[in-house]
């Protein structure tokens, strides 16, 4: 099937060298990708005509002809050098998205900064979501992802990052989700890909604790539960992370990784009754909250493991550790499950707002 929607897709980006005048254009913005009956792409592409303003179209296709159907809904010439964003139902998702990257590789009008997503349902449904005062759909999600990229609380993911991380033996590749409201498009957490196939996917509250992990990944927020005189409390941080160790020990054919994260940060955000002037309530409040960290950590590399899912790299640093005929000897399959792990996480108050 892969190699069918492969060579199906090839189909639909063929032709896009001719030459054209700018009256003649379609300029795709937003692509969505779904499964339909037969084995065949369900495609719906969201285009502008450059010389008329904030006029925006959809193209659909759902048979074997996808580019013979899609040409036949407008008199104009697809265009694919303004892509900014490309969709991806969660059913295709499941069944592998390489064939149609591939694709987008091999046409020389996409550029390697496409942004790539995997939506709720189908994908076709986000891209034709009718979002008040932002015509432009495919636009508006790629100017989103990048709001939260440039904040560092969730990574978007270009063509480029995503096929690096599926041609790397050490790491698996990772998209945002996204989904409607039916009014508004909202970034829901992560997909984690085992190759090109979707797994299994993370919320957002939890995407933060893989993102931790992750060694790219210096600024952000996160929301934890700790308990104060057997009394649940709320506590909203944003943080610095200023460094990230990994040790690698191997005993015999045993692995074992260490992760040493020092962060620092502002409580900007606590529902508890504590009066936190006080130095020694700080100090309580930074080892409570270090202990969840540790704890979500800790769950988080076990439901990693779990799913045989590897998005922070793990792979990379036992590969790291050995020579390359260690690596390739290794039975990677077999020995990420039994790593074992440990984390010591130090989280340093440095801001408190004005609560009490």
């Amino acid at each position: 099937m892969k190699k069918a929607l492969c060579l199906l897709f090839i189909l639909l980006l063929s032709g896009c060298m001719n030459n054209y005048g700018i009256d003649d254009l379609a300029m795709l913005s937003g692509i969505a990708f779904d499964t339909s009956e037969e084995d065949y792409l369900d495609v719906t592409a969201m285009y502008q005509v450059p010389t008329e303003t904030d006029v925006f179209e959809y193209l659909h296709a759902t048979s074997k002809n996808t580019e013979i159907e899609l040409m036949s809904q407008t008199k104009r010439e697809i265009a694919f050098g303004q892509l900014r964003i490309a969709l991806f139902g969660e059913e295709i998702a499941s069944e592998g998205i390489y064939p149609i990257i591939l694709s987008f590789l091999r046409d020389p009008s996409i550029g390697p900064l496409v942004k790539l997503a995997v939506t709720k349902g189908t994908a076709k449904d986000i891209l034709i979501t009718k979002l008040e005062k932002e015509p432009n759909t495919g636009s508006y999600i790629e100017t989103m992802l990048a709001k939260f990229d440039e904040e560092y609380v969730f990574p978007s993911v270009n063509l480029l990052r995503f096929t690096r991380s599926y041609f790397d033996d050490g790491v698996d590749p990772f998209l945002p989700l996204i989904s409607s409201t039916g009014k508004n498009i909202i970034l829901d957490g992560l997909v984690l890909f085992q190759n090109d196939r979707l797994v299994t996917t993370l919320n957002k509250e939890k995407s933060i604790y893989m993102l931790l992990l992750a060694e790219d990944f210096k600024k952000g927020v996160v929301d934890l539960v700790i308990e104060f005189d057997d009394k649940k409390e709320d506590i909203h941080l944003s943080y610095v992370r200023n460094s990230h160790k990994t040790k690698v020990m191997r005993e015999d054919n045993q692995f074992s990784i260490h992760y040493d994260i020092e962060m620092s940060g502002s409580l900007e955000g606590y529902s508890g009754d504590q009066t936190l002037k006080e130095d020694t309530v700080q100090k309580e409040i930074e080892i409570k909250i270090n202990n969840a960290l540790n704890r979500e950590m800790k769950e988080m590399l076990l439901f990693l493991q779990k799913h045989k899912v590897d998005p922070i790299g793990v792979g990379g640093s036992i590969r790291n550790s050995l020579s390359y005929a260690e690596w390739k000897k290794l039975n990677w399959e077999e020995t990420y499950p039994n790593i074992n792990f440990s984390i010591d996480v130090s989280m340093k108050i440095r801001n408190v707002s004005k609560f009490n």
